[in-house]
């Protein structure tokens, strides 16, 4: 009996080992991933999402990408309360509703660029990426008189290459 007591409890002992044994190798797995991680976000450069301002200043923008159906009611109400704000134009809207481009830019909001074709920026090569913001611009500019200086990527998607 006493044999049969000791085989049992050796088989335990290897499956406590091995439970021990995977549970340390996800551990070390995690680990590793995390250190990767944290690696690539360090390398990985960031855009603009704040500047640092001594007033109560906030900066309100919207996209200009589907349709204009609310533009008119929007430019309103900001002309109402004297607010200035951005819109970022996507060259498809923009050559759609030419005329709500300019309403926008004659109310004296900027203009930033959101891409020519709504695109993910990440899945172009970079020449395609300079290409689509260039041609954005120049659209933009031929309605309003003004290059924008500012992009937008769409869906928020961007990478080292985008920026």
């Amino acid at each position: 009996m006493k044999i049969i007591k000791s085989r049992v409890s050796g088989k335990k002992q290897a499956l406590w080992a091995a439970a021990a044994a995977l549970w340390l190798l996800i551990l070390a797995a995690v680990l590793i991933l995390t250190a990767t991680r944290v690696v690539n976000a360090q390398a990985r450069r960031v855009p603009v999402y704040g500047v640092a301002r001594g007033d109560r200043s906030i900066a309100l923008t919207f996209n200009c990408a589907w349709g204009d159906e609310t533009t008119d009611g929007v430019l309103r109400l900001l002309r109402k309360n004297g607010v200035r704000v951005t819109f970022f134009i996507v060259g498809t809207f923009a050559r759609e509703y030419l005329e709500s481009v300019k309403k926008i830019a004659n109310a004296g909001h900027e203009q930033g660029n959101h891409s020519m074709r709504h695109k993910d920026p990440t899945l172009l090569k970079s020449a395609e990426i300079r290409a689509d913001i260039e041609e954005c611009n120049a659209l933009i500019k031929t309605l309003t008189g003004v290059s924008p200086k500012l992009y937008r990527a769409p869906s928020g998607a961007y990478d080292n290459k985008t920026i």
